[in-house]
């Protein structure tokens, strides 16, 4: 499965192996356009078994989804069907101040770390039957 962290001017890729046990950072895609960046999208994961695409929610400290989870919902839904995959949202409170943490001085690939997070967080919420 693949994990997207869908900014505004970047997208953080990150996947996973077929079982769930282990999860990398991909790569970064510039955002230049819907059908760009699907393709730019498709070209990074071709050859990878994807059999979904998690896109993480950026929710309100209320757990209410505002504007740019609304966006992040429109465009996960445009991108997962332009790349003809299935299509999970997440929450994805926190994913960057984690990914931040975790990157430390160096900031490179920081959103594909972010996916990553958001990745790891699903597949353990998921192991535990929430």
């Amino acid at each position: 499965m693949a994990a997207l962290d869908l900014g505004t001017r970047r997208i953080g890729v990150a996947v996973s192996d077929e079982l769930g046990v282990s999860v990398r950072p991909l790569g970064v895609v510039p955002r230049i356009g819907a059908k760009r960046d699907a393709a730019a999208l498709r070209e990074m994961l071709a050859g990878l078994d994807i059999g979904l695409l998690l896109v993480g929610l950026p929710l309100l400290e209320s757990g209410d989804e505002g504007e740019s989870a609304a966006r992040c919902r429109e465009q996960g839904e445009d991108l997962a069907r332009r790349l003809q995959l299935p299509l999970e949202f997440t929450d994805e409170s926190d994913t960057t101040l984690e990914a931040q943490r975790r990157a430390g001085s160096s900031r490179t690939d920081i959103d594909a770390i972010a996916a990553a997070v958001i990745l790891e967080e699903w597949l353990a919420r998921r192991e535990a039957g929430a």
